[in-house]
């Protein structure tokens, strides 16, 4: 029944995405909270969030936006996968800690989706949107880490424990 946890959080993730965020040419784009969501419960848990899950998350993903199909899916399994090792290298690492790790994460899931893009022979790599894009999903992590970490009473591991943390 916990598994529906990050599948409920990561849907309305997704259904953020398909919100409108402006009309303006100048609008900033949103954020990318499905990264947040996945990162956030691949280091904090990394159970409920099996690769399988990622890819199928992703390929929705993939479906509901306008980016190419597979872009994302890809970028989001190779940030999640990067990010698996970190929770069991240092399972309560500190809020600046995992801030810096899911900004890296970050900047390397818009590394993959442009080297995507250009291998693809996407017209038009949007690479102002997607610099745009990656500065905002930085910033609203901490905002995501606190809501989802307060909603769903999830905490890092326990380190001295060996298990998890309530």
């Amino acid at each position: 029944m916990r598994i529906l946890i990050p599948i409920l959080a990561a849907l309305l993730a997704i259904l953020t995405m398909m919100v409108p965020t402006g009309t303006l040419a100048s609008a900033l784009p949103a954020p990318h909270l499905l990264l947040a969501v996945i990162f956030f419960f691949t280091v904090r848990r990394p159970e409920y969030m099996p690769p399988l899950l990622v890819f199928a998350l992703g390929l929705l993903a993939d479906c509901v936006t306008d980016g190419p199909i597979g872009a994302e899916t890809v970028a989001l399994l190779i940030a999640s996968e990067t990010a698996r090792p970190l929770s069991a290298r240092d399972p309560a690492p500190g809020l600046l800690t995992e801030w810096g790790r899911f900004a890296i994460t970050a900047l390397l899931l818009e590394i993959i989706v442009i080297g995507l893009m250009i291998a693809t022979f996407s017209r038009g790599v949007p690479y102002l949107a997607l610099v745009e894009r990656l500065g905002l999903t930085i910033l609203s992590y901490p905002l995501v880490m606190l809501l989802l970490g307060w909603a769903f009473a999830i905490r890092w591991r326990d380190p001295r424990m060996g298990r998890l943390a309530r």
